[in-house]
């Protein structure tokens, strides 16, 4: 069975295609929609009703549950994590600042990472990120440098 995870993160949407087999989620895609404004997909006249631009599609690990938007590499650009059930870690996605993002970097955490924050747990000026991982009852705590 095919389905979709939507979910909204600070500008335009997320949006993650999951393939179930067996009863274990596989990811299809993750898509970024960006608004473009002026509604009717860039030029109507009805600027009250929202437009997008297509899709970017950008690989992540398997079963993403959540994300979250911070600034890990001190650009002034969005970037995301993404919290990857099935692989047990996470993704990093830096963004380029015109809505899309490199390719995953991923980072090992707590079994069956099931939601990501983000935060400045040690005080340093710098986006920290934590995750609660429902396969081991734990949270994953992983320090900017």
């Amino acid at each position: 069975m095919d389905y979709k995870r939507q979910l909204m993160a600070g500008w335009g949407g997320v949006e993650m295609k999951l393939r179930t087999i067996l009863g274990i989620s596989f990811l299809l895609l993750v898509s970024v929609v960006a608004g473009c404004g002026g509604g009717s997909n860039g030029g109507g006249s009805n600027a009250d009703v929202p437009s997008f631009r297509p899709p970017l599609i950008f690989a992540v690990g398997m079963n993403p549950h959540s994300l979250s938007i911070g600034d890990f590499n001190a650009d002034s650009k969005q970037d995301l994590a993404v919290a990857n059930a099935n692989s047990d870690n996470i993704s990093i996605l830096l963004g380029d600042g015109t809505g899309s993002f490199s390719p995953a970097t991923n980072f090992a955490v707590g079994t069956r990472p099931f939601s990501v924050s983000i935060g400045d747990f040690n005080s340093d000026g710098k986006p920290d990120i934590v995750t609660a991982n429902d396969g081991a009852g734990t949270i994953s705590i992983l320090l900017s440098q």
